[in-house]
């Protein structure tokens, strides 16, 4: 432990993690910046070789945790409220118990029938 402290005596404390190096650079080059230039620019002010492969598991990590901002392709539209299903609504518990009360009353197989109907 005395080593460590010394070590940081001589730097000024001034070690930085790599993730400290990636989010410096992204600042200075922006949230778009490819790895190559990150690693590029790590090397020249920091003097410290990152591999890419790590600045990109970085930037992953930082986009996940809205630090950086995302690309947002096209995608899917939003879904509507009411979910989905064939008659575009959802289904609630009280559907659910006026079919059990129905099928009490007159049978499953006629409320197969029923449904049938309706289609």
């Amino acid at each position: 432990m005395a080593k460590a402290k010394a070590d940081d005596e001589a730097t000024g404390g001034a070690e930085h993690t790599q993730a400290d190096m990636v989010r410096a650079a992204l600042s200075e080059l922006g949230p778009r910046a490819k790895p190559q230039a990150i690693h590029d620019f790590i090397k020249e002010k920091f003097g410290r070789e990152v591999t890419k492969g790590i600045i990109s598991n970085y930037k992953s990590t930082m986009k996940k945790k809205g630090l950086i901002p995302g690309r947002r392709g096209p995608g899917r539209p939003p879904r509507e409220a009411g979910g989905g299903g064939a008659g575009g609504g959802t289904v609630r518990i009280d559907d659910l118990e006026a079919v059990r009360g129905l099928v009490a009353r007159i049978g499953a197989d006629q409320v197969v029938r029923l449904v049938k109907v309706l289609e």
